[in-house]
């Protein structure tokens, strides 16, 4: 009578011979294709096309499973990061608190005023304006292409750096200088000839007063940058 094996909630020892390779990419010498299964005739001697479609997927499929291709791109998910760096947001030190310990209770919502037209969308709980945008929370600004987000952003970076207020400016999806001078007016053109116009100095005046208040962070993901390297910069 054979013993009869007790189940385990432990993982089972892995073979430590053996081999990632079935996973890599591109594919070992000694890894042989998944070969087409052949295409499938109709009775009139021609190809039946949904059949064929059919094969192809199934093929596809075998050789993702295979490990032929990577199931997901490094630089799709820039964001990603593969790292043991951890970024932990400021929090109460302690794993345990007592609500008495906590001296601060309620507190009021300030405004961060860097647009005229933002200054009047938010209010305070009593219905008041709040004057700005909520100092310290996240904002989004959502809307079609070419109705004033970018152009929203770069008068708000000029109105905060004019209040003294240090601000980063990140660039996700175009170049920010055209350092080789093809004729194209980039971002960082659009973004002085507003601050000229926001603030009524020349370029020359602004630059000299406030180059130094703000900070450009421009698109560098499709170099495989991670989140903790983002923050980190």
């Amino acid at each position: 009578m054979s013993k009869k094996k007790r189940a385990s909630f432990f993982e089972e020892k892995k073979d430590e011979t053996a081999s990632d390779k079935d996973s890599a990419f591109p594919p070992s010498e000694d890894q042989q294709p998944v070969p087409a299964p052949p295409a499938m005739a109709t009775p009139t001697g021609g190809t039946d096309q949904m059949a064929l479609l059919s094969q192809m997927m199934q093929t596809f499929q075998s050789m993702v499973s295979g490990g032929a291709f990577p199931s997901q791109w490094s630089s799709s998910s820039p964001f990603q990061s593969t790292t043991t760096t951890a970024i932990e947001p400021e929090a109460v030190p302690h794993d345990i608190v007592f609500p008495k310990t906590l001296e601060r209770g309620i507190t009021v919502q300030k405004g961060l005023d860097v647009h005229p037209l933002f200054s009047k969308l938010f209010v305070n709980s009593d219905g008041s304006l709040l004057h700005g945008i909520p100092a310290g929370c996240t904002i989004a600004l959502t809307g079609p292409a070419y109705s004033g987000k970018t152009r929203s952003a770069l008068e708000m970076v000029v109105h905060a750096v004019m209040k003294g207020v240090r601000t980063a400016y990140v660039v996700a999806e175009e170049g920010f200088y055209d350092n080789k001078n093809v004729g194209r007016n980039d971002l960082f053109s659009r973004f002085l000839q507003i601050a000229t116009s926001v603030s009524g100095l020349s370029e020359e005046e602004f630059r000299r007063k406030y180059d130094e208040s703000y900070l450009i962070i421009p698109n560098q993901y499709h170099l495989g940058k991670t989140w903790a390297d983002f923050i980190r910069d």
